[in-house]
C-alpha cells in the first residue's frame, strides 16, 4: 500500500500526525510537491476530478479501480481479498 496526500507540502506535519493517529505511519506515503495539484491529479488519473479521499486498487494484471469517498475497513478488506486472489 502506498499513500499519497494531495495537500501542499506545508501540511506535512499535520499529515504525519494523522497517519500516526490512524497507525498508518509505517506505510509508504508521499505528498504532492508541485503547486499545480490539478495537473498532478490529471497525471495520476484523467478521470479524477479531485474528489477526496481517492483510493486506487491494482489487480495482479495492473488493472486499476478508482474509488472516491471514505471506505470502511470492511470495504478495504474486501477489495484486498479480491485483488490478492
Amino acid at each position: 500500500m502506498i499513500m499519497l496526500a494531495t495537500d501542499e507540502l506545508s501540511a506535512n506535519e499535520q499529515i504525519e500526525q494523522i497517519l500516526k493517529q490512524h497507525q498508518l505511519d509505517g506505510i509508504e506515503n508521499w505528498v504532492f510537491a508541485d503547486e499545480n495539484s490539478q495537473k498532478l491529479r490529471f497525471e495520476i488519473d484523467p478521470k479524477w476530478y479531485g474528489e477526496l479521499p481517492r483510493t486506487y486498487f491494482f489487480d495482479p494484471a495492473h488493472q486499476r479501480t478508482g474509488i472516491s469517498g471514505v471506505m470502511s475497513k470492511e470495504a478495504y478488506e474486501a477489495m484486498f481479498a479480491k485483488i490478492i486472489k
